[in-house]
């Protein structure tokens, strides 16, 4: 079986459904969630504290019912577009300042998967995420604070490709430094709220985003989403080895 630099499979797993539906008799929920988080640029061992406190706690919260490999560097696209393409449970992506390219990059490529969810947490306008297709259901910037060097004035860099009325975007304002940003409580209780309604399905479920990005790229308008269920139907099929 291949293997995709330290990153290990899921087998006979439900394969989750796009697009998302109310569900059915027949609905099969997943058992496990993937969850990758994407370190940014610079030296990940200095700056990358926040991130191994985010994937901490969703691991604490969760258990074996999420599945987080090593935190990968920005620089590991491919890497994370053949885990993409391989694995069978659904993925939210995870990705602190440039790694927001990297996720929504690796979304794009791999446009024949769902995703979920993807966060940005502090991204940089020196590598703004790109535009992100249908395949993405849920993508919410984290901003940092009004004085982060990398995206001064919290400006909103998250976007859908033109005509692209599927995704739902969203913004929460840290108020945290760029470093800090990914250890918000803000940014660990939406992240676990998420996770949390792709394993039960639960229409009740009623993550509550910050505002709604305007197409100018300026939040203006706070808004409550109640999601409906996403149909997931079962695949018992082996997937290639990401060991």
């Amino acid at each position: 079986m291949r293997s995709f630099k330290g990153l290990r499979p899921e087998h006979g797993k439900p394969r989750f459904s796009h697009p998302l539906a109310m569900p059915s008799a027949s609905t099969a929920l997943p058992d496990q969630v993937n969850v990758v988080f994407v370190y940014g640029a610079g030296n990940d061992e200095r700056y990358g504290e926040a991130m191994r406190d985010l994937r901490d706690a969703c691991i604490k919260h969760f258990g074996n019912k999420i599945y987080s490999p090593r935190i990968i560097d920005h620089r590991e696209l491919d890497t994370l577009v053949e885990a993409l393409l391989a694995w069978s449970d659904p993925t939210v992506l995870v990705g602190h300042s440039c790694a927001g390219e990297t996720v929504t990059q690796a979304a794009n490529r791999a446009s024949s998967e769902a995703i979920p969810y993807i966060m940005v947490i502090a991204p940089s306008v020196y590598c703004d995420p790109d535009p992100v297709g249908a395949n993405v259901l849920r993508i919410t910037q984290a901003s940092s604070d009004n004085n982060d060097p990398f995206n001064p004035r919290e400006k909103t860099l998250i976007a859908v490709n033109t005509g692209n009325d599927v995704t739902v975007l969203d913004v929460l304002e840290t108020g945290m430094s760029h470093l800090e940003a990914p250890a918000s409580e803000l940014v660990i209780e939406r992240l676990i709220l998420e996770i949390d309604y792709i394993l039960t399905g639960d229409g009740e479920t009623e993550p509550e985003p910050g505002p709604q990005p305007e197409p100018d790229g300026h939040a203006m308008v706070t808004v409550t989403i109640a999601y409906p269920a996403a149909e997931v139907e079962l695949v018992i099929e082996e997937k290639p080895s990401l060991g």
